[in-house]
């Protein structure tokens, strides 16, 4: 597609994503759009349609983006407005030539429903931690070629007992198992929402790190508390990678 032609769709795009306010809005897809007067009189024959998103499910903007950008295939397939109205923003209101486009435009507009819940439900990631069986202190993060790995580290935690840390990792262990039993169950009920064959597939690894923070003393390694601070802050990149469970290193 040539730079030109690729300007000329993504301005009618554009115009696509927003209401109509007068004829000269209204993309230039056919000659007969040069003549105002009589264009003036076709706007108003064309077919509206509202379809009601419904509540059960993401929301519009966060399925499709702010101005519903993932239909931007069906704008260029069909040269329709799609658009959010101002006094009804539950809904996604279709401008088109005739009733038989309105009909199509509705019948995937269901499936792109479907596919967004289908999704939001059937795909489920869980991130948990396992307990490890001797607590330690401190947390380093190890350079490998291609990703980092976090590993316990330093002197074993005396203020904890034993049977108190088993009891802990215990419990600890049994949320993880609801974890990732919850999310199967959530995936196993969206999947109603799927039309055609579907393939389980459980991945289970170990998460590692491409981008992070370095702590403040890096012999020293992180604290519990500053760990989870790296971890969860919005510029750490990380990945599930195959193989189960970490090693410990210890410090003698």
């Amino acid at each position: 597609m040539g730079v030109e032609l690729k300007e000329r769709r993504e301005n009618m795009l554009l115009l696509l994503r927003k209401e109509p306010e007068s004829p000269s809005d209204f993309p230039e897809q056919v000659s007969i759009s040069r003549y105002k007067l009589l264009f003036a009189f076709l706007i108003d024959l064309l077919s509206k349609l509202f379809f009601l998103w419904p509540s059960d499910g993401p929301s519009i903007k966060e399925s499709l983006g702010e101005q519903l950008e993932a239909l931007d295939i069906i704008r260029a397939k069909f040269g329709c407005h799609l658009y959010l109205p101002k006094n009804a923003p539950d809904y996604i209101c279709a401008l088109g030539p005739n009733h038989d486009t309105m009909r199509q435009i509705a019948q995937l507009l269901r499936t792109k429903w479907s596919e967004t819940v289908a999704n939001s439900h059937v795909r489920s990631k869980v991130y948990i931690s396992e307990p490890p069986k001797i607590l330690r202190d401190k947390i380093v993060v190890e350079n490998n070629t291609f990703f980092a790995k976090a590993f316990l580290h330093g002197k074993v935690v005396k203020s904890l007992q034993s049977e108190q840390w088993q009891n802990r990792r215990t419990l600890i262990q049994t949320k993880n198992k609801a974890h990732i039993s919850s999310a199967l169950s959530r995936s196993l009920r969206g999947v109603s929402f799927v039309r055609g064959h579907l393939r389980m597939r459980v991945n289970l690894g170990s998460f590692v790190l491409d981008e992070y923070r370095m702590p403040k003393n890096e012999k020293a390694g992180y604290s519990f508390e500053e760990f989870r601070e790296m971890v969860l802050h919005e510029q750490t990149k990380g990945r599930l990678i195959p193989g189960y469970g970490l090693p410990i290193i210890y410090l003698s």
